[in-house]
C-alpha cells in the first residue's frame, strides 16, 4: 500500500508526512475524545490525523505497541533498529486502544506526501484534520 509517493515499501523517504488512521466508533463513548464537540455521536466514522518524519506504517506500528513495551523496531531508515519509546514517539492512546488492524487511510493523505519540513507537516495535519472535522468525521489530532 502506498503512503507517498517517494517512500519505498517500508522504507522513508527521509520527508515528512501526514496521514491518517480510521478508529472504531467505540471512541466516541470515550469521555475525553474531544468532550467539547456537540453532535460527535452521529459521526459516520472517526479518525486520528498526525505527521511524521517516519513512513506512515511504522510510525502506525509506533501507535499500536503494547502499552507495556518499552521499545519498538523502526526499519524505515533503512536496517531494522530497536527504539526506546519517549514521550515524543509513544504513539497515541486512541489509536493504540480504538485504532482497526490495517487502519491507514491513505486515500485522505497519498497526494500530500512527502512534504519538506516539519512546519509544513504540522500545517497540514491542522488543515486536514478541520477539512475531515467540516464533512462530518469525529477527528483528534495535536
Amino acid at each position: 500500500m502506498l503512503h507517498c509517493r517517494d517512500c519505498g515499501q517500508l522504507e522513508a523517504c527521509g520527508g515528512f508526512h501526514v496521514y491518517v488512521i480510521e478508529l472504531s466508533p467505540a471512541v466516541l463513548r470515550d469521555e475525553k475524545f474531544h468532550p467539547d464537540r456537540a453532535g460527535l455521536s452521529s459521526a459516520p466514522r472517526c479518525f486520528y490525523v498526525g505527521q511524521t518524519k517516519h513512513h506512515p506504517a511504522c510510525r502506525y506500528k509506533q501507535h499500536r505497541r503494547k502499552r507495556s513495551g518499552k521499545h519498538f523496531v523502526c526499519e524505515c531508515f533503512g536496517a531494522a533498529k530497536k527504539v526506546e519509546v519517549t514521550g515524543y514517539n509513544r504513539g497515541n492512546r486512541y489509536v493504540r486502544d480504538y485504532g482497526f488492524k490495517g487502519g491507514l487511510r491513505p486515500e485522505f493523505y497519498l497526494e500530500m506526501n512527502p512534504l519538506q519540513s516539519r512546519a509544513e507537516s504540522e500545517t497540514l495535519e491542522r488543515n486536514l484534520a478541520t477539512k475531515l472535522i467540516r464533512e462530518g468525521f469525529a477527528v483528534h489530532w495535536n
